[in-house]
């Protein structure tokens, strides 16, 4: 299981260096030694997740836009 978490990880990042979007991580073909029924089901889920935490979420708090009336003039 760790082997498949390191892979997984390591072709995430791979394509996250190439510039690949959440929508193009999922294409990634699952890797010979993990084509087993009970994997594959998981495999693009896995990619997604792996994809979310290492991509940074912007700040709310810094994106907020200001409430109406404070700051419109």
């Amino acid at each position: 299981m760790i082997d498949y978490i390191e892979t997984l990880t390591t072709l995430v990042q791979e394509e996250i260096r190439k510039g690949a979007g959440e929508d193009d991580v999922p294409r990634l073909p699952v890797p010979e030694k993990f084509k087993d029924g009970l994997i594959e089901g998981f495999y693009v889920v896995n990619l997604r997740f792996l994809y979310r935490s290492m991509i940074p979420r912007p700040d709310p708090k810094r994106t907020r836009l200001p409430s109406p009336g404070k700051g419109a003039e």
